[in-house]
């Protein structure tokens, strides 16, 4: 989107509505992610918020059954490719690579950037697993009861998801023995 350019201008206010619109695009906005990453590091603790809040839309949205996705946006340009999912799909490489950057942002010294990593990180499932030690040690020890609040909120959101998606998973494994068993064809959801 043309408004990347924002992300760079002088004054934070222009710069934090930038990463705001940016995370709003989706999937279609997903090429912004090197841009985004390098705001995390912003002087603005309002700048750094909103790309992380931004940077763990982008993530989610990449994530979902989306025909395009960035094959490396955080540096080396946009590469459409299709979505596949597997651990090394672009998806997932763009979703890993944005929880690293999110985690990061755990140790920022503003509460309200690690507040918006926390809770974006809650939002990306198996992608942000790796985290979640990142999350209990800000559940445990963060100074900011709001920091603790998002941490805990995100850890249950983590456990939930991936409940859901090893049930959904045991359940097709089931299916698909089942149907070897009896030798008929898989069916179509």
């Amino acid at each position: 989107p043309a408004v990347a350019h924002c992300l760079e201008d002088v004054h934070a206010r222009v710069r934090r509505a930038a990463a705001d619109a940016i995370g709003k695009f989706g999937a279609s906005a997903v090429a912004q992610a090197s841009a985004l990453s390098t705001c995390l590091v912003d002087l603005d603790d309002g700048v750094r918020c909103a790309a992380a809040t931004a940077l763990g839309r982008l993530a989610i949205a990449a994530g979902h059954l989306v025909p395009q996705v960035a094959e490396d946006s955080f540096g080396e340009g946009y590469h459409p490719v299709k979505v596949v999912d597997t651990p090394s799909s672009p998806a997932a490489v763009f979703q890993d690579r944005a929880c690293k950057a999110l985690a990061k942002c755990l140790k920022d010294p503003s509460p309200t950037v690690r507040k918006a990593a926390a809770s974006a990180l809650g939002n990306l499932g198996h992608a942000a697993k790796p985290h979640a030690a990142s999350l209990v040690r800000r559940l445990e020890q963060d100074s900011s009861e709001s920091v603790r609040r998002a941490a805990g909120e995100s850890l249950q959101d983590l456990a939930l998801q991936l409940a859901t998606k090893e049930n959904a998973s045991d359940s097709m494994s089931a299916e698909v023995q089942a149907t070897k068993q009896a030798g008929t064809p898989l069916q179509k959801r």
